[in-house]
């Protein structure tokens, strides 16, 4: 059967969840439909008996940790579900470790999305956990958040025991060179990740050079963001270097005042037709 994609407006909420009800839909993006956590938990529970939905956006939807409390149980039975955005929400730490919990079981999912949730150390915590045991998430997106260096260096940690993840995201954290040392120290010993985004943290020469060191180690990054950060030229031209060696010269880093390519995302929700 050919993949059946739905785009929506608001009032198709009912219709949507019948659809995933009766497994005929693939991919449903929810993007600002205001279901909240009440719209939440009657997707959720669909869900969980959903044999065919491989895609779900729920991107601006004011979900909490009660809308994730259903998520989660749902991504503990669901059999289908490799991507979830659940980007722009109010999940907190509380939400970010339900769903966190339920990676240790779930074996399908393999992109996740948490940027701009308000997750902080506490939620990083189980995070780290969960990458340690799970073995099917590639890609995983935590910008826009409150992690700091303590949260970093868990998650770095986890990264030496993970063998899957392929792509991180932790722009715009809280995040110094002291996390920074920890995340150069995991990339010594990690073989999984290509893709690392690190842009608009605290990060200096020093961390840079950090990050350098352990990339003459590492064989598998082959993407380094460092947007908003720009080190001395010895430490640029050597990083653009090792990441040559590795299989791509695709670092970015730009000047701070460099904003003329930056465009920032869309922060208010319409009526209009949602693009997945």
């Amino acid at each position: 059967m050919a993949s059946k994609s739905t785009m929506l407006w608001t009032d198709d909420i009912v219709e949507a969840i019948y659809r995933i009800d009766a497994n005929d839909i693939t991919e449903l993006s929810l993007e600002c439909a205001n279901i909240g956590d009440d719209g939440t938990t009657s997707t959720s529970n669909a869900l969980i008996k959903n044999t065919s939905l491989t895609y779900l956006d729920l991107r601006r939807n004011s979900i909490s940790n009660i809308g994730a409390t259903s998520i989660s149980n749902s991504l503990v039975k669901n059999t289908s579900l490799t991507y979830l955005n659940l980007g722009r929400n109010s999940i907190s730490d509380d939400g970010a470790t339900l769903i966190s919990n339920s990676l240790v079981k779930n074996t399908l999912l393999t992109h996740l999305n948490l940027y701009n949730n308000s997750i902080s150390d506490n939620g990083a915590t189980s995070i780290s956990n969960s990458l340690i045991k799970n073995t099917s998430l590639t890609y995983l997106d935590l910008y826009g958040n409150l992690i700091s260096d303590n949260g970093a260096t868990l998650i770095s940690n986890s990264l030496i025991k993970n063998t899957s993840l392929a792509r991180l995201n932790l722009y715009n954290n809280l995040i110094s060179d002291n996390g920074v040392t920890s995340i150069s120290n995991s990339l010594i010993k990690n073989t999984s990740l290509t893709h690392l985004d690190l842009s608009v943290n605290s990060i200096s020469n020093n961390g840079a050079t950090l990050i350098l060191n352990s990339l003459i180690k590492n064989t598998s990054l082959t993407y380094l963001n460092l947007y908003y950060f720009i080190p001395n030229d010895e430490v640029y031209k050597s990083i653009q270097h090792q990441l040559i060696i590795n299989g791509n010269d695709n670092t970015r880093i730009k000047k701070r005042n460099d904003l003329s390519s930056w465009l920032p995302m869309k922060l208010l929700c319409n009526n209009k037709k949602v693009d997945i």
